[in-house]
């Protein structure tokens, strides 16, 4: 049992002195967890993609001597991000939109397909 007035969030922060935990408020019906953004509407939840305002679109440039595999992992991910959430189809097409500006602005191949 907590103490009287102390939060959850401020008892978690006291487990070990080298983590620090932090609490995300909703803010304009929406709210940002891990990788997605859920937003509230009056009728549904929606998801899309959740990018930190420090993104930038840089991963192994294709052009770069490094291993097939490391290149293709990046994409990988991409894909499987994309595929892993239910966006809706606004959503889906603008998350499939910036995955081929990233690959083309890194010298990617893309494929039209996912």
């Amino acid at each position: 049992m907590m103490p009287h007035g102390i939060t959850g969030l401020e008892r978690v922060n006291t487990l070990h002195p080298n983590m620090k935990f932090t609490a995300e408020l909703e803010s304009d019906n929406q709210i940002n967890f891990l990788v997605i953004t859920i937003r509230k509407t009056p009728t549904k939840w929606i998801t899309s993609t959740y990018r930190k305002p420090s993104f930038t679109d840089s991963i192994i440039p294709y052009s770069l001597n490094h291993p097939p595999q490391l290149k293709h992992a990046a994409k990988r991910y991409l894909y499987n991000r994309l595929n892993t959430y239910h966006l809706q189809y606004d959503e889906y097409k603008e998350e499939l939109d910036t995955i081929h500006d990233i690959m083309l602005n890194n010298g990617l191949p893309v494929h039209t397909h996912t």
